[in-house]
């Protein structure tokens, strides 16, 4: 088995153990076996063909999935899941489209990318979700101002987007420059490369390989869905509200995914 082989058997055994654990709902093993698949893909340049022949019909490998979470919605909440998902996927080299309903049960959603990191993209969302609303209650418990029930929850959601949009941008930014450095610590192939040389060629290979994977999702996007419209920005009228919710963006625990 060559070298390519093996880093390829690791990522399908690692994606594997992540659909596994999802099955018996252990949400945080399967993101951090997500996770772990996503890095060694980022690192070796992995790409999704090479691991899903069935996925080859887009040269990346981007396709997308329509997800039906109408069991998460809840009216009092406003859009916030929607814009939750977004700022997930849009750090995770994914993308999402909101589709509007006259029925108020349906809630459904695009989402686009490679297989693997749409899966990273919905289980972090999903653990959000549940690990926010109940901070939201707690919040709301301690909370004795004037804003009403629902404005404080709208507020405090919007609060918890903002927060994670900016958190997980620094985690992202983090995950290149540690791929960048691990790869410019390895020996060099070439007797004549410098340090120097060696470092800034792994960086432009990594921001290379970066800016490709969210072209391929941009251009799928525009491909498929080339008649989109853009959705209203969300808002906050209850300071107290967005406050606590952005506290808690910033400190809400992300479990193993995003630290391995």
């Amino acid at each position: 088995m060559t070298e390519r082989e093996k880093i390829l058997e690791k990522v399908k055994k690692l994606l594997n153990q992540s659909k596994g654990a999802e099955a018996i709902d252990e949400l945080e093993e399967a993101m951090s076996a997500a996770a772990m698949a996503q890095r060694l893909m980022l690192k070796y340049e992995v790409t999704a063909s090479e691991l899903d022949t069935h996925l080859t019909r887009d040269p990346a490998g981007v396709t997308h999935e329509l997800l039906d979470w109408s069991h998460f919605w809840n009216k009092q909440e406003g859009k916030w899941i929607t814009q939750l998902l977004y700022v997930v996927a849009m750090h995770n080299f994914c993308d999402v489209i909101g589709h509007g309903s006259s029925n108020p049960k349906s809630f459904h959603l695009t989402l686009i990318g490679t297989e693997q990191n749409r899966e990273i993209v919905i289980y972090l969302t999903i653990y959000l979700i549940h690990q926010c609303r109940l901070l939201e209650k707690k919040a709301w418990q301690n909370y004795y101002g004037s804003s009403k029930r629902n404005t404080f929850r709208r507020s405090f959601f919007y609060g918890v987007t903002v927060a994670l949009f900016a958190r997980l941008k620094f985690e992202r930014e983090n995950t290149v420059a540690s791929v960048q450095e691990s790869m410019a610590s390895q020996p060099s192939t070439g007797a004549e490369a410098t340090d120097l040389e060696r470092l800034v060629a792994n960086q432009q290979t990594v921001t290379a390989l970066v800016v490709a994977k969210d072209k391929a999702v941009q251009e799928y996007k525009e491909a498929q869905f080339p008649r989109l419209r853009k959705a209203k920005a969300g808002r906050s009228s209850s300071y107290e509200g967005y406050r606590q919710g952005t506290h808690a963006g910033r400190t809400v625990s992300l479990n193993k995914a995003l630290a391995t």
